[in-house]
């Protein structure tokens, strides 16, 4: 065995088995709450008012056929431009990043939503967007020219009314994406730790 093979198979921390972890973390921001409610009830049925499944008292313990069931998807749901750009920053501090998030185009504030995710992606380049808006808020076009060509692969739209399942559907899709890139990141990590190694 070449000594290049003795110090890899050595090195324990060398190619993790594991992986990065998934991130399901989403921010939802529109400044009528019902609609972000809505939003976090699709993603989190558990978790948002609902009374689960299972119902355990402190002197039954779980049963073999019964499943404890867990939120698809962690969210957090705020109302102003200003609480958005803190949750992300506070999230990038505690290395906590959020996936994605759905962004009302329409704020009524002094700041619209595209003029937010372009805020956004200048704390978080790694973030996805999905924009909720209604057909005369803004055209596809417009919002591909405000954000730019660096950033036409970070954003989607979803029009309203919004239906459960396409709600469901672009959170699974820009999750699936950020770990695809994350996962990408991390592989090119450890073949540059062993081409030092080599």
């Amino acid at each position: 065995m070449s000594n290049a093979a003795k110090l890899m198979r050595d090195q324990k921390n060398f190619v993790p088995l594991d992986g990065p972890v998934p991130n399901r973390r989403i921010l939802v921001i529109d400044d009528e709450p019902e609609i972000g409610e809505a939003i976090r009830r699709v993603l989190c049925p558990q978790s948002a008012g609902n009374v689960s499944p299972i119902r355990r008292s402190s002197r039954s313990a779980p049963t073999a056929d019964k499943k404890e069931v867990f939120p698809e998807f962690e969210v957090v749901v705020v109302s102003t431009p200003d609480q958005a750009i803190e949750a992300v920053t506070h999230a990038m501090r505690e290395n906590l990043p959020f996936a994605m998030g759905f962004f009302d185009v329409v704020l009524g504030a002094e700041m619209d939503g595209i003029e937010l995710v372009k805020q956004i992606l200048s704390v978080d380049t790694k973030m996805f967007a999905v924009f909720v808006t209604a057909y005369q808020d803004r055209s596809v076009d417009s919002i591909g020219s405000l954000l730019g060509e660096e950033n036409r692969e970070k954003w989607d739209y979803i029009n309203k009314p919004f239906g459960d399942g396409e709600i469901l559907q672009k959170a699974r899709n820009a999750t699936s994406l950020w770990d695809l890139h994350r996962l990408k990141d991390w592989q090119e990590e450890r073949l540059s730790e062993a081409h030092q190694l080599l």
